[in-house]
């Protein structure tokens, strides 16, 4: 059966629970439901399943066996090649954020970034770890150990949003995207991934990718607006072992 699953080593650490993910995607009714049995027995509480959009019927499965569709992960990429050489930074001041500390606004955007993340939206997910996650990730990103840069939009001295940048297979890849409620309409969003777009481009990449939630809808326009596309798209399944909620 551990052919048909992985353990999740840095999840599991973090969170103080066991976590999986199953990595096949030919598996019927009764193998899932063994599956499943295996990793309770095991001791494992949260397993993860990503299945790609238009596998209707393996959804199916996965939801009458206990599954529940956490996200509808949308990953969008954009052709670098054709973006203007020069950037102009619009109205507002869109730099690095230099800083050696975590300024409190800044977290406040990392959270507020995570507002449509299924760790957010699974209701059997505890808040606390959502905060403890998303804290973790903005630490991280700006010691520069997960990100490459992260840039913020200022108005003033106050920080209004913010954007980080990385890298995943040779592409340029924005991780945490937001802008304070108070400052959204003034196409902030747009500047903040012009800018990444600009970075991006003069560190020499080729394409940007980015992944965000479909039920996120201000994202995705935001995303397409700034010329990105979908590349795919995987309904990710999270199944609750430790809970009443399974039949299996």
């Amino acid at each position: 059966m551990e052919k048909y699953w992985i353990k999740l080593e840095w999840d599991s650490e973090f969170f103080g629970f066991n976590v999986a993910r199953i990595i096949r995607l030919d598996l019927d009714a009764g193998q899932l439901a063994a599956v499943l049995r295996e990793l309770k027995r095991r001791r494992y509480r949260l397993v993860y399943w990503n299945i790609p959009a238009g596998n209707q019927p393996l959804v199916d499965i996965a939801l009458r066996l206990g599954g529940f569709i956490a996200d509808e992960k949308t990953t969008y990429v954009k052709d670098l090649a054709n973006i203007p050489a020069g950037h102009s930074d619009g109205p507002f001041s869109v730099i690095p954020y230099t800083k050696a500390s975590l300024e409190p606004a800044l977290l406040s955007l990392a959270l507020s970034s995570g507002e449509f993340s299924r760790f957010k939206l699974d209701p059997l997910f505890p808040t606390e770890l959502f905060e403890k996650l998303y804290t973790c990730w903005v630490i991280r990103s700006v010691r520069k150990e997960i990100a490459r840069q992260v840039l913020v939009a200022k108005e003033g001295s106050a920080t209004i949003g913010m954007i980080s940048l990385g890298e995943k297979e040779g592409r340029g890849d924005i991780g945490l995207v937001a802008v304070c409620p108070e400052a959204r309409g003034k196409r902030i969003g747009q500047q903040l991934v012009a800018a990444a777009d600009h970075s991006f481009f003069v560190s020499g990449y080729t394409l940007a990718q980015v992944v965000t939630q479909r039920v996120n809808k201000s994202a995705c326009g935001l995303y397409e607006g700034c010329g990105y596309r979908v590349e795919k798209i995987e309904n990710v399944l999270h199944f609750w072992l430790q809970t009443n909620e399974n039949p299996f």
